[in-house]
Parts: C-alpha cells; structure tokens; sequence
C-alpha cells in the first residue's frame, strides 16, 4: 500500500497555535526511539462511502473523484481505495444490510472534530446517505 505524507500547512500552523486546545493532539509531536530516530505522532483519518445508492445504482467515477480531488487540495494528499474489494455488514432490524464501499485515508496531525463533524454532514447530504462513517486512529510515522 502506499503511503503519503500530508502535512497541510493550516493543520502544521494551527497546531503549532493551539498547543493546549480541546482539539490540538494529545499525543507528543515527536516521541524518542531506540536507535535515536523519532516517529512522528499523527492521526490516520478514514471516509468509508459507499460505491451505490440506498436502490443498488453505483454512483458515477466522478463522485469519488471529486472527493479524492477535495481532500488531496486540503490535505496536499490522500490515500484512495476505489478499487480494492471493501464490504461492509450491519444488521438493520432483523435482515442484515451490505454495501461495496470505498475508502479515502489522510494523515493530519491535528483532530478537529467540529471540521470533521461538518465534512460528514456534506457527504452525506451529497451521497444521500442516513450516516458515512468517518473514523480516526492515533498513529506514529517513523
């Protein structure tokens, strides 16, 4: 899988600003290894969307496109899984509910949560969807 870096310049500038804010990461920037090398604490941010509509119509190309180009610009990168055989499974009342989905991965250093929440709420809207999933994990870049 490849990889890139993404160190937005706002993200870089507003952590270096907002050191003690509730939105700031609370992991240390840098954290000492062994060999004297240091990985660099960040977070990985998953969009999980879905490849077709609530009736089985696959949205076009171009839909993913626009968000890969959208997050790349914000982010200077992103990581898109449009081809790779992704499903996800839920149980939705007593019959379960599957979906091909896409996956798009950037690495901020910063979590905003209110940036994210808003970013959920417009692919949803756009995409026509009840919830997209957007999850976050701590990570260390060596």
């Amino acid at each position: 899988m490849h990889w890139l870096r993404l160190f937005g310049k706002r993200q870089l500038r507003q952590s270096q600003e907002k050191d003690s804010s509730a939105n700031a990461c609370p992991l240390q920037s840098r954290r000492p290894k062994q060999n004297g090398t240091q990985a660099i604490s960040m977070y990985l941010v998953q969009i999980l969307l879905p490849r077709a509509d609530n009736s089985g119509r696959p949205f076009p190309e171009n839909s993913f496109d626009q968000v890969k180009e959208e997050l790349a610009k914000t982010f200077n990168g992103v990581t898109a899984q449009l081809r790779a055989p992704a499903e996800g499974l839920w149980q939705r009342g007593n019959s379960p509910s599957r979906d091909d989905i896409v996956i798009f991965e950037v690495m901020v250093h910063d979590m905003d949560l209110e940036s994210w929440g808003e970013r959920r709420r417009a692919l949803e809207q756009r995409f026509d969807q009840d919830q997209v999933v957007i999850r976050y994990m701590s990570m260390a870049l060596v």
